[in-house]
Order: C-alpha cells, then structure tokens, then sequence
C-alpha cells in the first residue's frame, strides 16, 4: 500500500460526508418539488366546489376590479375572513385572465410544501432523522394531503402561524443579537400574514402556542413581556381592520366581521363536543396503531419497556410541540364551530411529535421481530396499484384524467416498491412502506376519484346544460341560497351578474320579465298565473338535485 493511502481514504471520506451535508437543502428542495407535483398534478382534471367555489367568486371579484382590503363576493362583502388568501389567488390568475382550478389551489398548495419545509427544519433540530421523518409523516396525513391539493384558506393560515412559532423559538434559541432581531422581525411579519389571512384567531393562535411553552419552561418573566407584546399587536391589527371595514361599509360592516370573526364561532355548535377527538386520530392513522402496537410487543418480550414520555421530555421542541398542539386544540374545543381544516394549524407539531416517537418506537427500538408488517405494507400498496388499472379500464368513463398520467403514478408507486426493498436501511423499511402504502393511496384516490366526485358537486356540468338550451335568456335562482349552491351556479355561468336574479318566492315570477331560466332544487313545480313553465334540465350539485326551467308567458298575457 502506498505511503498515505489511509490518509487519501480518509479524506475521501470526510469530503463525501461534507457533500451530502452541505446538499441537505437541495435534497429538501427535490423532496418539495415532488410533493408540490404530488398535490397539484390532479388540479386540472378536477372543479372547483363547496367553499373553493366562494373563495374563488372573491378572488374573481378581485380579478375583474382590483384588489381590495375587504373581499367583495358578487357585489356582497364577505366579512368571514381577511383579503390575503384572495390576493394570492388572484396573483395566481393574472397569466391565464380567469380563476382556474389550479390558480385557485396554488396558495394553498405552496403552503403546504412551505409547512413541509418548516416542519423539517424545526424537527431536525432533535435529530436529522427525526426531521425527515416529521415532513414525511406531515406530507401523507390523508387530510393534509386533500387540503394541500385544494382551495383551502386554513393552510395558508397554518403557514402563516408555523412561521411566527418557528421564528419565535430560533429567536429563543439564538446567541446573536443580529440574528435574533431578524427573527423577532420575521416573527411579526408572519403574525401580519396570519392576521390577514383569518383575522384575530392568526394572532390567537401563536400566542397561544408559544405562550404556552414559555409557561411550561417556567419563564414568568418572559411570559408577561410577551403577552403584553403580543395583546398590543393584536390590538393595533384589530383597531386597523375595523378601520378599514368602518371606511368601507360602515359601522353595519364592523359589526358583520365582527360577527362573523370572534362572536359567530360561539353560537350553536354544529358538531359534538368529541369531534376533534376523532379528527386527532385522524391525524395519527396508522402511525398510532404501529406505535401501540410495538410499546405491547416490547412489554411482552420482557425487554426493557418503551416509554411514551421519554421522546417528549428529551428536547425542547418536543415540549413546544406538546403545547402547540394542546393550546390549539384547545382553543378550537371551545368554539362551537368545528371543522377538521380548522385544525391545521397544529398538523406540524402533531407531525413532529409522531415522527420523535416513530423514531424511538419503530427505528431505534423497534421490537417487531419479523418483517410481517413491512411486508403487509408494500403487498397492500402493490394490490393498490393493481386494482387501480382494473379501476380505470372498467369505469374510464368516469375518470377525466388520461392514462399517461396514470402510468406515471403507476411506474413512479413500482419504483417506490423497488426502494424499499432494495436501498432502504432495514431499520427504516418498516416506516418506509407505511408511508409509502399511505402516498399511493392518497395519490391514487386523488387521480382516480376526485375528479369525477368534484364534477359531481360542482353543478359545472348542470350550469353548461342549462344555458345551453335557453341562451341569452336572465336567470332567476330560486331555493338554492345565496351563500350556498347559488354560488356554484354564479361560478360556473356564463352570465353577466345584471342578468342574474335571486327569487324568495315562487310566485314573484309572476311580476318578472318573461322569458327567462328558472333554477331551482323544486321538481314539479305549481302552476303560476300566467307562466308556462317547461323543464329543460336537471342534475346535481354534491347531494343537491338541481333543475332548469324555462318560464314563458301564457298566451294573452303581457309582461
């Protein structure tokens, strides 16, 4: 051997190892790209529906007359949220001139690859592993994955909330003076964009949340100086929406936001008080029940037992995760409205949570001795791919996407398979085929289903038919209301809003100008006094049946 060769190895080595480290973040930007295209490549083949559809009408609104403070929805301001959402959308619409499904989706698709980015970076700080593991479990939440792909405004709020968080403990965490400041300036900035997404709740949210983990860490002091910071900033953000809602509506306005931001969410609940508990396990899937299920071996095998608490008191950010997810939760409990995209906020933390655990129950301990459930994971996601080719020749009639696209996902699932069995590190191929199984299914549910199930909901397809077979003609709507299916009709038309009219009764048909398209969820409808009426179509929007007549006038009669 030739004098110095182990030094050469070494070297070598060390630079190898340099490389890979330094090319972390370009092994993140591919991770995102990839998830990104995972979320948004079904976009085009799918409509817009339920509340995509009003998010949208505002965004247009924007589109066709400016900008503005307080979104306006066909004429009507909308005080339920704040202008950021919109502005995004909109931005996203310029190039083709109109809201589409994908320029809809894209502010909260990028919020999500960016609630991925975060995620990694702050659960990196246990372990690199554990980083890993938080994006990859927060990326294949089945309801992260839904909302990332659609016109959800709580992503974006999620983003927003998450970057304050995060902000707030690097600052925490950092020595430098300089640095520090650049923190607590990006903290605010990040409130500012939560705010402006949802209102007070973006600045309830974080306070919550980091407050929270400066009590847990017995920091009196801080936690005065912060909420007497953080009630100043909610204050001037409060006084300067009402501002700008006084200036444009009046003191009506103020009161509808109001309304409609803070004392709305107190009224009737319309979802039990255990709702979120399912919405939780929701969030865990099959992670929860791996993770059960290895702390029962390991209690059987007599090995030393595996403690639930141990990776929560290890590190900080697990402590902060815990108040995180406990605050928000809170919070959210003690609202009467629920829904589970409410809860997306706190989808990092529980991602990092589960990844620390997923790490000390299944990678550094595992105590499964057999690879049956690894095995059960990759044949599942195998029989998935099978069965979805069966899927699309018997039923590609209800499918609108081409089978290109399903042949990447297919070849791309196979390659998958191929890494795991192959490249992955037996100690993380059980981990590796459940999100592996997980990302097919979610994937192939959002090629193969989603798009016929939203062509369904949206009514696109009734609005075509209908003005089709009386064009030109105004349109009366009538039963469907107005914050409701009427808005994917006014989406979807082709209507000037002039031309369109909303009727409470039936019987003000009569004093309309005839004729005219009458869109109502009425079948057989009674006779008027001097209308003839003439069913042209019907269809559906989601579980609603519509229909589309055209009223003229009884001979003998003048309108």
């Amino acid at each position: 051997m030739r004098p110095g060769w182990p030094q050469t190895i070494g070297l070598r080595d060390k630079l190898r190892k340099n490389f890979f480290k330094e090319n972390v973040w370009l092994r993140l930007a591919g991770f995102l790209l990839f998830f990104f295209l995972a979320y948004t490549w079904a976009a085009p083949f799918r409509d817009l529906y339920g509340m995509e559809i009003r998010n949208a009408l505002a965004a247009r609104e924007m589109l066709e007359n400016g900008l503005t403070i307080i979104p306006k929805v066909f004429g009507e301001y909308y005080p339920d949220y704040l202008p950021l959402y919109f502005w995004l959308e909109t931005v996203f619409s310029l190039p083709a001139g109109a809201v589409s499904t994908l320029s809809a989706i894209m502010p909260s698709a990028l919020s999500a690859v960016g609630l991925l980015a975060l995620t990694f970076c702050l659960g990196r700080r246990i372990t690199p592993r554990a980083g890993w593991l938080s994006a990859l479990i927060l990326a294949t939440i089945p309801s992260f994955w839904c909302y990332a792909g659609g016109a959800t405004i709580d992503m974006l709020l999620a983003f927003c909330v998450t970057g304050g968080i995060l902000c707030f403990y690097f600052g925490d965490e950092e020595d430098n003076p300089k640095i520090k400041r650049i923190y607590f300036l990006g903290g605010c900035v990040a409130l500012a964009g939560a705010f402006m997404v949802k209102g007070p709740i973006g600045i309830v949210l974080p306070a919550i949340s980091w407050g929270g983990y400066l009590l847990l860490n017995k920091r009196l002091s801080d936690f005065i100086k912060f909420s007497l910071w953080i009630m100043l900033v909610g204050v001037f953000c409060i006084g300067l929406e009402f501002l700008f809602a006084y200036l444009a509506g009046g003191r009506q306005l103020v009161s509808e936001m109001i309304k409609m931001q803070v004392t709305g969410r107190l009224r009737q609940a319309n979802k039990p008080f255990y709702y979120y508990f399912f919405c939780i396990l929701g969030i865990c899937n099959l992670w929860l029940f791996l993770i059960l299920a290895s702390r029962l071996v390991s209690g059987r095998l007599k090995e030393k037992k595996l403690s639930f608490f141990k990776p929560l008191a290890a590190d900080s950010v697990t402590r902060l995760a815990v108040t995180w997810v406990l605050g928000i939760l809170t919070v959210f409990s003690l609202a009467a409205t629920k829904h589970s995209r409410y809860l997306l906020p706190l989808y990092p933390a529980a991602a990092i949570l589960l990844g620390g655990w997923v790490e000390h129950f299944l990678v550094e301990n595992n105590p499964f001795r057999a690879n049956r459930l690894q095995t059960s994971a990759i044949f599942l996601s195998a029989v998935i791919l099978s069965a979805s080719m069966v899927f699309y020749f018997l039923f590609n009639q209800y499918i609108f996407i081409s089978l290109g696209h399903i042949i990447i996902w297919l070849a791309l699932g196979v390659a998958g398979i191929i890494l795991i069995l192959k490249w992955i590190h037996p100690k993380h191929k059980l981990a590796g085929s459940v999100l592996l199984l997980m990302a097919i299914g979610i994937s192939g549910a959002n090629l193969l289903a989603t798009p016929a199930l939203s062509r369904r909901a949206s009514a696109r397809e009734f609005v075509t038919a209908a003005e089709s077979q009386a064009s030109l003609l105004p349109v009366m709507i009538h039963g469907l209301g107005r914050d409701g299916d009427a808005l994917k009709y006014l989406f979807y038309s082709n209507r000037n809003p002039e031309e369109i009219r909303f009727v409470d009764r039936l019987e003000e048909l009569n004093t309309l100008p005839a004729p005219c398209l009458l869109i109502t969820d009425m079948d057989n409808l009674p006779l008027l006094e001097d209308r003839n009426i003439h069913k042209i179509v019907e269809g559906n929007a989601r579980s609603t049946k519509l229909y589309a007549y055209r009223v003229n006038l009884k001979e003998g009669f003048k309108s």
